[in-house]
């Protein structure tokens, strides 16, 4: 990597389900009668796609054999957050982490209960992605990660465990915090911030209430004031990048769907390539890998 280029590959919602789980399983890890059974029941009578095993090794091997510095997996690597599907998915993605510098930040699935939180099964399985370890690492509020001279990354925490029918977020990190330390230290670099859920949404997209983040306007409003250049996300399994305000440089990036069937017009994910802080934004059709 030259000190001013990058390239990053954005992927999010990997969504590795446990399909050897079954109802005594679900009772020894706490899971009957709560929401966890009530995934499972979803899952197996409306999510699961036949063709999973067949798209997720299409998407791994490509990015075995392409170039990239950093893989930025926006959150969702799990289904129910069991920690057999955190094995699994552990095991998935270890020759990627062994290749490059690999970026996670929580999903609600990833949070599905309050059990995952017992010692944070992702911090357990993933101590090297998140929070991603650093020496230039700035604030301990946030998770600051500096991916050249000219850029810096910041990997937001979104997600909680919430009720039986509710999968929305909550912004943990301290944006306030975030913002000085941007103002501050990175006042010139182009910015990068990962966060599980959607800031802003394309005009023909829409999001339910149940599914969407808690105080999303401050969000937006962090994105905006702190001049972030790129905002990555998932949560909505559709893959799609646009400018929301065309007088700002901000571009919305969402990688939801990586792992959709190869002739869904939302699959996809994407690659970004920076140089001298110019950004090339190329979206990967699952068809043509």
């Amino acid at each position: 990597m030259q000190n001013n280029k990058a390239v990053l590959i954005h992927i999010s919602d990997i969504h590795l389900a446990d399909e050897s789980l079954d109802l005594p399983y679900l009772w020894k890890t706490q899971g009957l009668f709560t929401k966890r059974h009530l995934g499972w029941l979803n899952y197996k009578l409306r999510r699961k796609n036949p063709n999973k095993n067949q798209i997720t090794t299409r998407v791994i091997d490509y990015l075995h054999s392409t170039p990239w510095d950093y893989l930025v997996i926006s959150g969702d690597l799990t289904n129910l957050a069991l920690e057999r599907e955190f094995q699994n998915v552990s095991q998935l993605l270890k020759p990627l982490i062994k290749k490059g510098k690999t970026i996670i930040s929580p999903g609600n699935h990833d949070r599905y209960v309050p059990i995952g939180l017992n010692g944070d099964l992702l911090a357990k399985y993933f101590p090297d992605c998140f929070p991603f370890e650093d020496k230039s690492q700035t604030d301990k509020t946030a998770a600051f990660l500096e991916i050249n001279k000219q850029t810096v990354l910041i990997n937001l925490n979104l997600s909680v465990p919430r009720s039986m029918i509710s999968s929305r977020g909550k912004i943990l990190t301290d944006l306030e915090k975030c913002h000085e330390v941007l103002n501050h230290i990175y006042p010139d670099h182009l910015k990068i911030v990962v966060g599980h859920y959607p800031a802003f949404l394309p005009s023909n997209q829409h999001e339910n209430y149940r599914h969407s983040l808690a105080n999303k306007q401050k969000l937006e409003q962090f994105l905006i004031d702190s001049k972030i250049d790129i905002y990555l996300h998932g949560h909505i399994h559709k893959t799609w990048n646009f400018k929301p305000r065309a007088d700002q440089s901000l571009i919305c990036v969402n990688s939801g769907g990586s792992f959709q069937p190869f002739n869904n017009p939302w699959s996809g994910f994407h690659r970004i390539c920076i140089e001298n802080k110019q950004i090339n934004i190329e979206k990967i059709n699952l068809e043509a890998i």
